[in-house]
C-alpha cells in the first residue's frame, strides 16, 4: 500500500475518531443536560401550578364566606325594615305597579328597560327575559287573595324600597332578586319586573316554607338549596328570614336570591386557568349505598340545564372519581376544615383538585386537567429534541463530505453549544443569588434563542414579585409601628398587649392613649377587628385608628366618640363589604371606674381574684361601618384591686389545631386564673405560648390580639 494511502488512512482515522467522539460526547452531554432541565422544569411547573391553584381556591373560598356573611347581614337589615314598616301607618305613596302592569307596555313604569349588569337574565323558554325597573318594585297578589284586603300592607311595604336599592347597589350582580312575601298573600320584589307564571304564590316556594317551618342553624338566616327562579329560569341559592308583626305572630318572609353562576365563580376562574376547568360548591353528606362520607354538589354550572320550568326540582349529583382513596382523603381534609390539593382523575381525565372550606358546612373545589399544565412543558421538550435531531443530521452530512473540516467544525460547534448552555446556567445561578440585573446577550441563530428570550423575559417578572414581597414586608413593618411600642406606665394599672397577624398585614388593632385632662386621669384601651385579612383590612384598620385618635382628642363620652367614628367610617365602607368590630373602654383611674362601648365585638372578660369569679363586660352595639345613623350607648362598672380584664379578638378562642379542635374561652379563663398573681405581661405571654402550643404545625387562620389590664391596689 502506498504511503499516501496510509497517511490518508491515518489522517482519516485520527480525524474521524476525534470527530465521532467529540460529537458523541457533546450530543450525549447536551441530551443529558437538556433532559435534566426538562425534568426539573416539569416538576417545578407542576408544583408551582398546584400551589397557585390551591391559593386561588382558598382566596375564592374566603371571598364567598365574606360575601355570604355580608348577604346575611343585608337580609337582616331588609327584614328588620319590613317589620318596622308593617308596624307603622301606611305612608303616602306614589304609583304602585303590579306584575300584570309590567307585562302591559301601556301600564308599565316609565323607566322599564332590559336588565343591565346588575340583573342577568337569559331567555327563559320561548319568552324573552322580562325588563326591569330600578325605581319601582313589583307587587303580586296570590291567587285567592282579596286585593282590597291587602292594600294597607302594600302601602306599608313601599317603605322598604330604599333598603332594596341599597342591597342591589351593594352586591351588584351577585344578588338576583330581593323580595318580601306576606302570609296574607302579598309578594313584593325588586328590581320591579313581570314575567310571573300563572298561579305563582310566594308562600308555596321552598325558601318561604323553610323560613317559616325550619329552625335556623346559624342565627336567623336560612340558605335554601338551589331552585329555579320563576321569572328568569336561572338557578339560585336563596337566603331567607322570617318576619313578624309586633305581637310576634307570623307576618311573612324576606329573601335574597344569589345566582348559582356567581357562587361558583366559573367565568372569572376560566380566565385565570383554562376553559377545561370546573368549579363546584359542595357539602359533606353520607353517600349511599356504602354509607361513607362523600361530596354532594350544591352548585355547578350543569344544574342550570335542569331548569326546564320554574317548578323543576334540581337533582343533586355526587362529586366522583375512579381514585376513591384520594377522593376520601380530600373529603377527610375538608371535614377538618383544611385546604389543599391532590392529583386524581375527574371524568376519566387526570386532574389537579384544589379545595378549601368556605364554612363548616360548605366547600369550594376547582378541578383543572393535568394536561393543561403539562402541555407547556411538552412543547419545550419537543422543541429541544427537534434541535438535537437537526444537529445530528448536520454533523453526519458534514463528516462524510469533508471530514477534516468537519472535525474542526464539530469541535467549534460543540464548544459553541456548551458555551451558550454554560452561560445560561451561570446566569441562572446569579439570578438565584438575587441579581436581577443579569441578562443573556447571546444570539445562536437556532432554538436556543427561544430559551434565551424566555430567560430575559422571566427576570423582570421575578423582580416584580420580589419587589411586591418586599413592599408587603414594609407594609407589615409600617402597620406594626402603628401599634403601641409599649404599654403606658400607670401606677394603678398594669397593662400588656400584643398582636399576631395570620398574613403579612391584618385587620386586628389595639391601642392605649390618655384622654381627658390632668385632673381626671383617664386611659383609653381599644381593641378592634376588621373583617377579612391582608392589605384591604390593614388599610381600613389604619383609617379607624386615625379616626379614633382624632376624635378621642376632643371632649366627649365614649359612646359619643364611637358614634362619631362610626359615622365617618361608614363613608369609607358604604360601597364595600368590609366592617369592623370594636371594644372601646376608658379607665377613670381617679374614680376607679371603667366605661365601655361594645360595637359588635366579643365582650371583655373580667376576673375577680377575691371571689374567684369571671364576668363579661357586655353591651349592645352594631358593628362599625354598617349603619352611619346608629347611636351607641356606653356601660360602666366599678373596678377593684386584683381584678384582671382581658380584651381580645375571636382569633384566640376560635383557633383550631390540626385535629380540628377549638381553643375555646374556658381554656383561656383557666390560664388567667392560674396566672392571676403574675404581671399583665406574663399573663399575655403565657396565653400566646399556650396558643402556639395548641396550634402546633397548623397555619394561623385568623389574626390574634390580646390585651390584659390588671388593676393594682
Amino acid at each position: 500500500m502506498k504511503i499516501r494511502w496510509k497517511f490518508f488512512l491515518i489522517l482519516f482515522a485520527f480525524s474521524l475518531v476525534p470527530l465521532v467522539s467529540v460529537t458523541h460526547i457533546s450530543q450525549e452531554g447536551t441530551e443529558t443536560l437538556g433532559q435534566s432541565i426538562i425534568n426539573d422544569s416539569r416538576q417545578n411547573l407542576l408544583d408551582i401550578a398546584s400551589k397557585a391553584l390551591e391559593l386561588t381556591v382558598s382566596n375564592y373560598a374566603k371571598i364567598l364566606r365574606n360575601i355570604g356573611n355580608a348577604v346575611e347581614l343585608g337580609l337582616v337589615v331588609i327584614a328588620n325594615s319590613a317589620e318596622r314598616a308593617l308596624a307603622q301607618a301606611p305612608p303616602a305613596t306614589g304609583p304602585i305597579y303590579f306584575a300584570s302592569d309590567y307585562d302591559d307596555p301601556q301600564k308599565a313604569p316609565p323607566d322599564l328597560k332590559k336588565g343591565s349588569g346588575q340583573i342577568r337574565q337569559p331567555n327563559y323558554g320561548d319568552a324573552e327575559a322580562p325588563p326591569v325597573s330600578i325605581e319601582h318594585p313589583v307587587f303580586l297578589i296570590a291567587p285567592g287573595t282579596d286585593a282590597a284586603s291587602v292594600q294597607r300592607e302594600i302601602s306599608q311595604l313601599t317603605r322598604i324600597l330604599p333598603d332594596f336599592k341599597s342591597a342591589i347597589v351593594e352586591f351588584g350582580d351577585f344578588v338576583h332578586w330581593t323580595y318580601v312575601s306576606l302570609e296574607k298573600g302579598v309578594h313584593m320584589s325588586y328590581p320591579g319586573h313581570g314575567g310571573y307564571p300563572p298561579g305563582y304564590d310566594g308562600r308555596r316556594r321552598p325558601w318561604y316554607q323553610a323560613a317559616v317551618y325550619t329552625k335556623p342553624v346559624h342565627g336567623r338566616v336560612l340558605w335554601t338549596p338551589p331552585n329555579v327562579d320563576a321569572t328568569s329560569g336561572l338557578v339560585t341559592f336563596t337566603a331567607s328570614r322570617r318576619i313578624n308583626y309586633p305581637d310576634g305572630s307570623l307576618a311573612g318572609v324576606a329573601a335574597l336570591d344569589v345566582l348559582i353562576t356567581r357562587v361558583i365563580q366559573e367565568n372569572e376562574l376560566v380566565s385565570l386557568w383554562s376553559s377545561a376547568m370546573r368549579s363546584f360548591m359542595t357539602t359533606i353528606e353520607t353517600r349511599p349505598p356504602d354509607g361513607e362520607p362523600g361530596l354532594l354538589i350544591l352548585a355547578q354550572k350543569d344544574y342550570q340545564q335542569q331548569a326546564n320550568s320554574w317548578q323543576s326540582v334540581i337533582e343533586y349529583e355526587w362529586l366522583r372519581s375512579s381514585d376513591k382513596a384520594s377522593l376520601a382523603f380530600i373529603t377527610k381534609q375538608l371535614s377538618k376544615q383544611q385546604a389543599g390539593h391532590a392529583i386524581l382523575p375527574y371524568a376519566g381525565v387526570e386532574s389537579i383538585w384544589a379545595f378549601a372550606p368556605v364554612d363548616e358546612n360548605t366547600q369550594f373545589i376547582i378541578i383543572v386537567p393535568l394536561a393543561v399544565i403539562k402541555s407547556r412543558m411538552d412543547n419545550i421538550n419537543q422543541t429541544f429534541l427537534s434541535y438535537v435531531d437537526k444537529q445530528l443530521l448536520t454533523t453526519g452530512i458534514a463528516a462524510v463530505a469533508v471530514f477534516i473540516v468537519l472535525t474542526v467544525a464539530a469541535l467549534l460547534s460543540s464548544r459553541a453549544v456548551t458555551r451558550s448552555l454554560l452561560k445560561i446556567a451561570a446566569a441562572a445561578k446569579k439570578l438565584a443569588r438575587g441579581d436581577f440585573s443579569v441578562r443573556l446577550n447571546l444570539r445562536t441563530g437556532d432554538e436556543r434563542d427561544q430559551v434565551i428570550r424566555a430567560f430575559n423575559e422571566m427576570v423582570p417578572k421575578l423582580e416584580d414579585h420580589y419587589r411586591i414581597r418586599n413592599t408587603l414586608e414594609l407594609a407589615r413593618e409600617v402597620q406594626q409601628n402603628l401599634l403601641p411600642v409599649k404599654p403606658p406606665k400607670i401606677k394603678e394599672l398594669d397593662i400588656a398587649g400584643a398582636t399576631e397577624y395570620c398574613e403579612q398585614t391584618g385587620g386586628d388593632y389595639y391601642d392605649f392613649f390618655k384622654v381627658g385632662d390632668a385632673i381626671e386621669k383617664r386611659l383609653a384601651v381599644i381593641v378592634g377587628d376588621v373583617s377579612g385579612h391582608g392589605v384591604p383590612s390593614a388599610l381600613l384598620m389604619t383609617t379607624a385608628r386615625a379616626l379614633l385618635r382624632q376624635r378621642a382628642a376632643m371632649p366627649g363620652k365614649p359612646c359619643e366618640i364611637v358614634t362619631d367614628v362610626n359615622r365617618r367610617l361608614s363613608m369609607d365602607t358604604s360601597l364595600t363589604s368590609h366592617f369592623m368590630t370594636l371594644f372601646y373602654s376608658e379607665f377613670n383611674i381617679s374614680a376607679r371606674q371603667i366605661h365601655w362601648v361594645r360595637a359588635g365585638h366579643e365582650p371583655a372578660i373580667i376576673y375577680d381574684q377575691k371571689t374567684d369569679q369571671f364576668d363579661e363586660l357586655k353591651g349592645d352595639g352594631l358593628t362599625l361601618g354598617v349603619d352611619d345613623t346608629f347611636k351607641y350607648e356606653q356601660s360602666s362598672r366599678h373596678i377593684e384591686p386584683g381584678q384582671i380584664i382581658l380584651i381580645g379578638t375571636d382569633g384566640i378562642w376560635e383557633m383550631h389545631n390540626a385535629a380540628g379542635a377549638m381553643f375555646g374561652k374556658e381554656e383561656l379563663k383557666n390560664i388567667v386564673c392560674q396566672m392571676a398573681a403574675a404581671s399583665a405581661d406574663d399573663i399575655q405571654k403565657t396565653i400566646a405560648t399556650e396558643l402556639a402550643r395548641f396550634r402546633g404545625s397548623s397555619e394561623l387562620e385568623d389574626d390574634v390580639t390580646i390585651v390584659i389590664v390588671k388593676v393594682n391596689g
